[in-house]
């Protein structure tokens, strides 16, 4: 969306850490959010897939944590990240 020299307002992305970076990816095309980057060849390296989905958000998901975060625990977190990231409203 093009805000010419106004400032960004709003959310502007959300990175989820998932156990299984393709079947969310599915689950995210099938609701269509286009994906933003492909997945390097050297799928050894840190790396965040990115899909734009509704009102423009970019949702990141990745398969290792970013650097200094580390995953909630099952009784720390309100829900399923998968879950989460699979069902971004609009995508």
């Amino acid at each position: 969306m093009d805000r010419g020299d106004a400032p960004a307002r709003g959310l502007h992305h959300i990175g989820f850490l998932v156990e299984n970076t393709d079947a969310v990816r599915r689950k995210l095309q099938d609701r269509g959010a286009p994906a933003r980057n492909q997945r390097p060849l050297n799928a050894n390296m840190f790396f965040e897939e990115k899909f734009t989905a509704a009102g423009d958000v970019i949702v990141d998901i990745s398969e290792n944590p970013w650097l200094g975060v580390a995953p909630l625990t099952a009784s720390q977190s309100p829900g399923d990240p998968e879950l989460a990231a699979a069902n971004v409203e609009g995508a």
